[in-house]
C-alpha cells in the first residue's frame, strides 16, 4: 500500500471511529464526512485543511475543499452564478490562478478565495464575443464604406506590434485628381514616423514605438488632427468624393485596391457627426458566431469582415 493510500485509509478510519461504524464510506460522501470531523479529533499527522470561500458569496460556488495529506495533488473548482464572472483564485491575497479549475500540491493549510465580479452586459448580439482588440499581420483590411468626410470625426486607438520599415496605413482613403493623389487619414511612413494625411499634405507627429497605444483623432469641422495629447490644426478644408476609407490599409483609387497594409492592433474605431455627436460607425472588436474575427458596428448592427487575405488575430475577451 502506497503512502497516500495509507493516509487516505487513516482518514477513513478516523471518520468511521467518530461515527461508530465499520461500514464503507461512499466516495461521494467522503469530502463532507472529512469536514465533519471535529478539530482536535483523531486525524493522522501530515493532514492539511483546505478552506474555500466565494467572494462575494452570491458570486458563485466553490468545490474541492476539505482536508488532504501532504504531497497530494488537489484540484478545486469555481463556478460563477448567473450574472457573475469568475476572476481569480487568491491565497492570502495573492493571485494563484486565473482559471476556474486550480490544481496544486498540498504542503500546508490553505484558505483559497474565488473572486467573482458582476458580468458586464454584452453590447453585441447573442453569439458574438467582444475582444480587447483585433490584430492584423499585414494582409488584412476593412472597408468602412464611408467616403464623405466633411462634418465627421474619426476616433481610434491603435498599437503597433512590429518595428516599421515600409509605408503602413492606420486608416486612409485616397483619390486621384489629374496627376495628384488626395489623401485623408493616418499612416506610418517607411522611416517609422506617424503622420496625418490631408489633401496633398502631411503632418509628422513623431516616431512610433512598439507596444504603445496611440489615440488618433480627426475632427474635420475643426480641421484638427491629434495623437494622444499632441494636436495639429490645418487651414486646409476637407473635400468630398474620396474613395471609401479603409482601416489597416490605404484605399488606392488609381488601382481601386488595398495597399500599404498595417501590422497593428485596433482597440476601437468610431466615426461620428461633428454636429450632434451621433455615430456613423461604432466598431467593436469581436468574434462572430462562426468564429470569424472582425469588427461589429453598433450604429448599423452589422459585422465587418476582413476583405484581405489571412485572418485577424483576436485579443482576449472582455
Amino acid at each position: 500500500m502506497s503512502t497516500q493510500e495509507e493516509k487516505l485509509k487513516a482518514i477513513a478510519d478516523a471518520i468511521r471511529e467518530k461515527d461508530g461504524t465499520a461500514e464503507p464510506i461512499p466516495a461521494n460522501d467522503f469530502p463532507e464526512r472529512i469536514r465533519a470531523i471535529e478539530v482536535g479529533g483523531k486525524l493522522p499527522e501530515d493532514i492539511q485543511t483546505i478552506v474555500l470561500t466565494a467572494n462575494p458569496p452570491e458570486g458563485g460556488t466553490v468545490r474541492g475543499g476539505g482536508v488532504a495529506s501532504d504531497g497530494m495533488t488537489l484540484s478545486v473548482n469555481a463556478e460563477a452564478a448567473e450574472g457573475y464572472s469568475f476572476n481569480i483564485w487568491q491565497d492570502n491575497g495573492k493571485t494563484v490562478s486565473e482559471e476556474p479549475k486550480y490544481t496544486f500540491t498540498v504542503t500546508e493549510d490553505v484558505e483559497l478565495v474565488a473572486v467573482f465580479s458582476v458580468s458586464k452586459p454584452s453590447r453585441l448580439p447573442e453569439g458574438y464575443t467582444e475582444v480587447e482588440y483585433i490584430q492584423s499581420s499585414g494582409t488584412q483590411y476593412i472597408d468602412t464604406n464611408i467616403s464623405d468626410f466633411p462634418g465627421l470625426s474619426v476616433d481610434c486607438v491603435i498599437e503597433f506590434t512590429e518595428d516599421n520599415s515600409q509605408n503602413m496605413s492606420v486608416f486612409v482613403s485616397s483619390r486621384r485628381n489629374s496627376s495628384t493623389y488626395l489623401f485623408f487619414g493616418f499612416n506610418v511612413s517607411a522611416d517609422n514616423q506617424l503622420n496625418c494625411l490631408y489633401a496633398t499634405n502631411r503632418h509628422v507627429f513623431g516616431a512610433i514605438a512598439r507596444n504603445q497605444k496611440y489615440h488618433c483623432k480627426v475632427r474635420t469641422n475643426g480641421r484638427e488632427f491629434s495623437v494622444n495629447d499632441d494636436k495639429f490644426l490645418t487651414s486646409t478644408a476637407f473635400t468630398t468624393s474620396y474613395n471609401s476609407m479603409f482601416i489597416f490599409a490605404t484605399h488606392n483609387a488609381y488601382s481601386n485596391s488595398a495597399t500599404e497594409f498595417s501590422k497593428m492592433r485596433l482597440y476601437g474605431f468610431d466615426i461620428t457627426r461633428d454636429a450632434d455627436g451621433g455615430y456613423i460607425r461604432q466598431y467593436i472588436p469581436c468574434i462572430n458566431p462562426s468564429g470569424i474575427v472582425g469588427l461589429y458596428d453598433l450604429a448599423e448592427n452589422k459585422f465587418y469582415n476582413n476583405l484581405g487575405t489571412g485572418t485577424f488575430i483576436a485579443g482576449p475577451a472582455v
